[in-house]
């Protein structure tokens, strides 16, 4: 067996150990100096698999633990200690990379919770939908320009899952279930009519109706965006 492939299965055991150990209570967590864990590589595989950046994360956490009205050079000297840290051969005091680790996991991967790349994800979407004739009102615009509009809905939903990777599975799955499953109905069935050349005020009174009720799907939509961004 390559050293390379043994190292990875090694680190995928530490691994899930660690995930396993951060919900037990402490009492029944062993001492670290009996499973010695580099908690550090751990720590930049996740944070590479979220797309989130190490300064982000620093300041998320001294923002957090610290003090949330951090100045910004109180800031920049705490990314230099958490780089070198990440960075750091050392191994002598393990319990200062793990409380990052841990509160990595407890914020971004506990139950319930939403990885970076979700949320930025979902801010991107919340934003387009929020700003655009999916949940604002058509009064008296042109139908066929607002149908186009929410076709490119598609689009954006499929860059945006591309610019985030698949760290933002929890949006995509949240966004494609509406999208699937009442924006894509509404759309196929009235360019399709459209584009015929018929259009008479029956349909467009009738599609003006069904808009509005796809808007209030979508307004349902980016309030769980919002949400997903807290």
């Amino acid at each position: 067996m390559k050293w390379g492939a043994l190292n990875e299965r090694s680190v995928t055991s530490n691994k899930t150990r660690i995930e396993r150990e951060l919900k037990m209570p402490e009492k029944e967590i062993k001492p670290l100096k009996e499973h010695p864990v580099d908690f550090a590589q751990m720590l930049r595989e996740e944070l590479k698999r979220d797309n989130m950046s190490q300064p982000n994360f620093a300041d998320a956490y001294y923002r957090e633990v610290v003090g949330v009205n951090a100045e910004e050079y109180d800031l920049e000297k705490h990314r230099e200690r958490f780089k070198k840290l990440l960075n750091s051969t050392d191994s002598r005091s393990p319990e200062r990379i793990a409380s990052y680790y841990r509160y990595f996991f407890q914020q971004y991967r506990t139950d319930g919770k939403y990885t970076y790349a979700d949320k930025q994800a979902a801010w991107d979407m919340f934003v387009e939908l929020d700003t655009s004739i999916a949940t604002r009102s058509l009064k008296g615009g042109d139908i066929e320009s607002a149908l186009s509009r929410l076709a490119h809905l598609f689009n954006f939903h499929r860059q945006t899952a591309h610019k985030h990777g698949f760290g933002c599975r929890h949006y995509y799955e949240t966004v494609n279930d509406i999208f699937e499953g009442s924006l894509r109905p509404f759309t196929t069935k009235w360019h399709g009519q459209f584009e015929s050349g018929i259009k008479s005020d029956d349909q467009e009174k009738l599609c003006r109706k069904e808009l509005r009720n796809l808007q209030k799907k979508l307004s349902e939509l980016k309030e769980k965006l919002n949400g997903m961004c807290c």
